[in-house]
C-alpha cells in the first residue's frame, strides 16, 4: 500500500507510518488535526496550499474529523 506522505511527517515518520499495521492510527488523525487548527490560521496566501496538501494525506473517512469546522479552499 502506498501512502501519501504528510506535509509534516519526516521521511522516517512516513516510512514507520507506511509499514505499520495501522497507518492512520488515532495519533496520526490527531496530528492531522492539530495541523489542520495550526495551518488554518496561516495567511491568505498559505492557508489555502497548507490545506489542500494536508486533505490528501487523510483518508476520506477521517476527514470530517480533522477538518471539522474548517473550510477547505
Amino acid at each position: 500500500m502506498r501512502l501519501v506522505m504528510a506535509p509534516f511527517e519526516t521521511f522516517r515518520e512516513h516510512g514507520d507510518r507506511e509499514n505499520s499495521e495501522a497507518p492512520y492510527n488515532e495519533a496520526f488523525i490527531k496530528r492531522c488535526r492539530e495541523k489542520a487548527l495550526e495551518y488554518d490560521k496561516e495567511d491568505k496566501f498559505l492557508r489555502p496550499s497548507l490545506l489542500r496538501d494536508l486533505v490528501k494525506c487523510v483518508p476520506l473517512h477521517f476527514r470530517g474529523k480533522v477538518f471539522d469546522g474548517i473550510a477547505i479552499p
